[in-house]
């Protein structure tokens, strides 16, 4: 692949169709990406240089505060790639990852922060949380399978 320079949200849309990454464009200009680990937003904030790279999951009802505190804190601790924080309701895991792009962002740089990125998200989710503290709830789970034809990944 030839090396480029991504700065713009035009830039990563073109390195994303020449690499045949599965992404769809949001109204707010991010682009939902579907092709790795995990899906996750990308976005360009052409006014401050800078590549957002961020998801999400729910998080248990009723999980206990400081079990889901020592669980966010043990991700930031063993997967540093992505920084790793909670919803201010509590109810979404959260996960970013930020590259300046002032001068452009080489394109290898980028998918490979990006796939870097999916893999830590997945890791915390399927990896660290031993305790089942992120996810469905395990009633809406059941109600969601109980339904004909319910597919639930």
């Amino acid at each position: 692949m030839r090396r480029t320079q991504v700065k713009s949200a035009s830039d990563m849309k073109r390195l994303l169709d020449r690499c045949a990454v599965d992404f769809s464009e949001e109204n707010n200009g991010d682009l939902y990406i579907q092709s790795y680990k995990f899906n996750f937003w990308a976005g360009i904030s052409e006014q401050i240089n800078v590549i957002n790279i961020h998801t999400n999951w729910p998080v248990r009802s009723c999980v206990d505060d400081d079990a889901l505190n020592k669980f966010v804190n043990t991700c930031n601790a063993q997967l540093p790639f992505c920084q790793f924080f909670l919803s201010p309701r509590r109810d979404k895991f959260l996960g970013s990852y930020q590259l300046v792009c002032k001068e452009g962002v080489d394109s290898k740089l980028l998918l490979r922060s990006m796939s870097a990125f999916a893999n830590s998200f997945f890791d915390a989710i399927h990896v660290l949380d031993e305790d089942d503290l992120i996810g469905v709830d395990p009633e809406i789970e059941m109600a969601c399978l109980q339904q004909d034809g319910a597919f639930l990944q």
